[in-house]
């Protein structure tokens, strides 16, 4: 979110293109807080909506001016030369997200949303090495992911080990939360969608 001095952390997300980031819907729609579900007159407003009716915590509903992304960001207390700080222009979220159902069907799979830059990335070719130029920035360590293919689908296999990166929670007290300042990495094991769906029903039923 926007800020002035650290960064503060809403969520992570990846860049995909030159213009778009990929982070969770529910970073930007959610319909539950911790302790209550959204309800009616909310349930039905827009960002625009809730922004002047405030809506309680429970309803969610972000609009791209509540927004920054920050690229190249490895650190938040501190962020580097190389960091840059971007507008968001759009956000779009997954058509199959449920912007109605307390829970917006999350186990469904469709928990996914494109942030919109307000300004390009830049790609600029060097010989061996594509470097990424937002105006005056440069950098060599910014760099979109790499999205698997249909043919990558046999590398992808349940118990497969993989790196997951991210400013996480490291601590809960109460109501509060505690975010990593540093860049965290850990490595996590793919679980199969059966498994992956009765595991959120139950964490969210248990709230």
């Amino acid at each position: 979110p926007q800020s002035a001095g650290p960064i503060s952390v809403l969520c992570g997300g990846s860049l995909v293109t030159q213009s778009h980031v990929l982070t969770a819907a529910h970073c930007v729609w959610a319909n539950r807080g911790r302790a209550r579900t959204c309800r009616e007159p909310w349930l039905s407003m827009t960002p625009e909506d809730c922004a002047r009716s405030r809506c309680p915590r429970e309803c969610l509903r972000t609009s791209p001016d509540q927004l920054r992304v920050h690229l190249g960001v490895s650190d938040r207390t501190e962020a580097g030369a190389e960091a840059v700080s971007v507008a968001v222009k759009r956000i779009i979220l997954h058509p199959g997200w449920d912007k109605v159902q307390p829970l917006n069907n999350i186990t469904q799979g469709h928990d996914l949303a494109l942030l919109e830059l307000d300004t390009p990335v830049k790609f600029r070719f060097h010989s061996t090495k594509v470097l990424l130029s937002y105006t005056s920035f440069v950098s060599d360590t910014v760099w979109p992911i790499c999205l698997p293919t249909k043919r990558d689908a046999p590398l992808l296999t349940t118990d497969m080990e993989v790196q997951v990166f991210g400013f996480g929670v490291r601590e809960i007290r109460g109501a509060d939360r505690s975010y990593a300042e540093i860049l965290n990495e850990t490595p996590l094991n793919i679980s199969d969608h059966e498994y992956c769906r009765s595991l959120v029903s139950s964490i969210f039923k248990s709230l």
